[in-house]
C-alpha cells in the first residue's frame, strides 16, 4: 500500500514515542510511504524549530526518507477542495501518487474523509484498518531516528 504521512504525523513520531512513532515504523516496514520535497522541508524545519533534531540530523532524516520512500509532485488541486489552502499541495501528493491512505492529524483534512476515493484518517485509524505484522517480522526492527 502506499501511504501518504502528514507532516504532523511524521513530526510526533520523531519527536515521541506513542502512537505515531509505532504508524510511521508500520509503514516503513510494511508499506511504501510518499513524500514530497515540501513535505520533507515542512517536517525538517519544524524539528529544527522546536530544537528536536540539530541541522546535520535534519538532513541525514530527508536523505532517510528519500531512500526509503517514494518521492512525489504534488498534482494541482482547486482551491475549493479543502478549507485550508495550506493543504492543497498534500491532497495533491496523495491524489498524484494514487495513495491508498492519507494519514492526518489536521481537522481540515479529517473533515473531508476522503479525497477522490483516497482515505483519509487518524493514525488511530489506520492503525485500526491495517493488519499487524505477520509473526516474527521485523516490525520490531531498528529504525533510524525512531530510536
Amino acid at each position: 500500500m502506499k501511504v501518504l504521512l502528514d507532516s504532523n504525523v511524521i513530526i510526533a513520531a520523531v519527536a515521541t514515542q506513542g502512537l505515531c512513532r509505532a504508524v510511521f515504523r508500520r509503514c516503513l516496514l510494511q508499506h511504501t510511504l510518499v513524500f514530497s520535497e515540501g513535505l520533507l522541508e515542512e517536517v525538517t524545519r519544524s524539528l529544527l524549530k522546536k530544537d528536536i533534531i540539530t541541522e546535520p540530523i535534519g538532513s541525514r532524516l530527508a536523505a532517510f526518507l528519500r531512500a526509503h520512500g517514494l518521492l512525489g509532485t504534488p498534482s494541482v488541486i482547486p482551491a475549493s477542495a479543502c478549507r485550508d489552502p495550506k493543504d492543497l499541495p498534500i491532497l495533491g501528493l496523495a491524489v498524484a501518487a494514487r495513495c491508498d491512505f492519507l494519514v492526518t492529524g489536521d481537522r481540515d483534512l479529517l473533515v473531508l474523509r476522503s479525497y477522490q476515493g483516497i482515505p483519509i484518517v487518524t493514525p488511530r485509524d489506520f492503525w485500526a484498518r491495517t493488519p499487524p505484522p505477520v509473526e516474527g517480522s521485523a516490525e520490531s526492527g531498528r529504525i533510524p531516528f525512531l530510536e
